[in-house]
């Protein structure tokens, strides 16, 4: 059953901050949801709490929380009013209280920028669970003249196939791939898959593609230099950036993309 979303928010409140963006990460993996969806739902859970403030906040620890931090708030006022001291169980709740604040903030501008790296397709409407649908950009092929199907189809296996039990990249990062690196949109670097083992494996995949469009007679492209760039610019990763055209070559690597 998909994770509710106040109960992912919540865990994601107690977790430590170098923590959350990969938790938020697998619990889109095991959503039924488009990533643009996935946080585009987190976003509008934010949008509520913030309109409400931090009452709301505790009740996404706790139900019956959101009194008791009203009351608590009410109290401490009148307390600093009048010139009293907290006690040690109050300072403690109210301490506990500004925690959980600076966490939730934490947390809320991690799902914002995981939404914007999103590139959805789908608009979300703050303090909504509607979602308005927008054209998608067509994809264009602006590195060179190969026809875009035939870029997608090279490259498709990056989420057909399987390294180490996992997928290369996810098709949401595959999708901004395509539209970064050939329709050459201003779009945050993709994550992919790369480790010990697997670097040439993706160097074969590319200069398979420098083939392809060697063969398919792409004149404006006929050396190695472009393709070179091309991967080099293409992931969030400098694991290429040693590569050059003395080891941009396919024979470093017996993985088979077909």
């Amino acid at each position: 059953m998909e994770s509710n979303i106040s109960e992912i928010l919540k865990s994601a409140i107690e977790l430590d901050e170098k923590l959350i963006e990969n938790y938020l990460r697998e619990q889109l993996g095991k959503s039924k949801d488009s990533s643009q969806i996935f946080f585009g739902k987190l976003v509008s859970k934010i949008y509520v709490i913030n309109q409400e403030e931090l009452s709301v906040i505790s009740w996404l620890l706790c139900e019956d929380l959101g009194g008791w931090f009203k009351e608590m708030g009410l109290i401490n006022r009148a307390l600093e009013t009048e010139g009293r001291e907290l006690g040690i169980g109050q300072r403690k709740f109210i301490n506990y209280h500004e925690t959980l604040l600076k966490k939730f903030k934490i947390v809320s501008n991690i799902v914002n920028q995981l939404f914007e790296q999103s590139n959805s397709s789908q608009r979300i409407t703050p303090n909504s669970d509607s979602y308005q649908p927008k054209q998608e950009a067509k994809k264009v092929n602006n590195f060179n003249s190969l026809p875009i199907d035939k870029v997608i189809n090279h490259f498709n296996p990056l989420i057909k196939k399987e390294i180490k039990g996992e997928r290369w990249m996810s098709n949401e990062d595959f999708e901004i791939f395509i539209r970064r690196s050939f329709g050459m949109e201003k779009l945050p670097k993709p994550k992919i898959k790369v480790g010990q083992g697997t670097k040439y494996a993706l160097v074969k995949l590319f200069y398979q593609f420098y083939e392809k469009c060697l063969t398919e007679n792409i004149s404006e492209n006929n050396k190695k230099a472009p393709f070179i760039t091309l991967l080099k610019e293409a992931f969030d990763t400098d694991s290429f950036d040693d590569i050059r055209s003395d080891n941009f070559k396919k024979r470093n690597s017996k993985y088979e993309w077909v």
